[in-house]
Formats: structure tokens, C-alpha cells, sequence
């Protein structure tokens, strides 16, 4: 089995939470205003976008690996070994959180529901999830 994890997510949060296009976050989200903003693309092309990089609710790829919280998540063995954790640091580290054992996976969900929101509770789960699995900080 090649799967080292997996999780189910709404596509609006994920796009909400990693659209940079300023023009574009505005038509489809929110206004802009308030969200850090960096410099992108070369000169004479280089314009201001929003900085996602700290979004909780944020999907990428860090050097071949990719990276993602979700309300329910699926692990391989192979994830513990690599990221040397275990569930029970999940457990710890997400309060209300839950684990099973599922045809040779580890279930772990820390809400009913998918997130859709960045802050609020959603927000503190996202970042203590981010933290106890990938060691990275997430802000909104």
C-alpha cells in the first residue's frame, strides 16, 4: 500500500483558505483588506498577492511531502513511522479528538464535521493540528 495518509475536505474552504489572486479572493470570498499580503512574480509582472502560507485550512507540498489537516484523518503506518509519532500524541495534543484502528489505518477525527471555518474553535483544532503532525504554526 502506497497511502501514507488521507482526509476528506470541502473544496470552498480549500480554495477560500489557498487562493493568493487578490482580485480573485475578493470576487469569491471576502474582502481582501485585512489579509497579509507578499510580493509575487518577476518584474515587470510582480504584484502584491495574499500570503497563505500560515492559513490553517492551507494544502501544499513540502519538498515531496504533502501537507493538510482535515476534521477526519486516515493514517498509514507508514505516517507514525516517518513523522516518529504516534495517536496517542494526536490524542494529547487535540483535546475531544478520537482514534480507531480501521482495516490497518488509523481514523482520527477531532470534530463532526468538516472545517469550514479557520478560526474559532476550527481554527484552535487546525493549529494544534498542524503542530502536533507537521510541527509548523498557523495563524488566521
Amino acid at each position: 500500500m502506497d497511502l501514507v495518509y488521507a482526509y476528506p475536505y470541502l473544496p470552498f474552504y480549500a480554495g477560500w483558505q489557498s487562493e493568493m489572486d487578490i482580485e480573485r479572493y475578493e470576487k469569491f470570498f471576502e474582502p481582501a483588506g485585512s489579509r497579509p499580503k507578499v510580493m509575487r512574480g518577476e518584474e515587470p509582472w510582480r504584484r502584491p498577492a495574499i500570503d497563505t502560507s500560515l492559513n490553517p485550512g492551507r494544502e501544499f507540498s513540502d519538498n515531496g511531502e504533502f501537507k493538510g489537516v482535515a476534521a477526519e484523518m486516515w493514517f498509514a503506518p507508514r505516517f507514525w513511522e516517518r513523522r516518529k509519532l504516534s495517536p496517542a500524541d494526536v490524542l494529547r495534543a487535540v483535546p475531544g479528538a478520537t482514534a480507531e484502528e480501521v482495516h490497518g489505518l488509523t481514523r482520527i477525527r477531532s470534530q463532526e464535521r468538516e472545517f469550514d471555518r479557520p478560526d474559532g474553535e476550527q481554527g484552535e483544532i487546525q493549529k494544534a493540528l498542524w503542530k502536533v503532525l507537521f510541527g509548523r504554526e498557523v495563524k488566521w
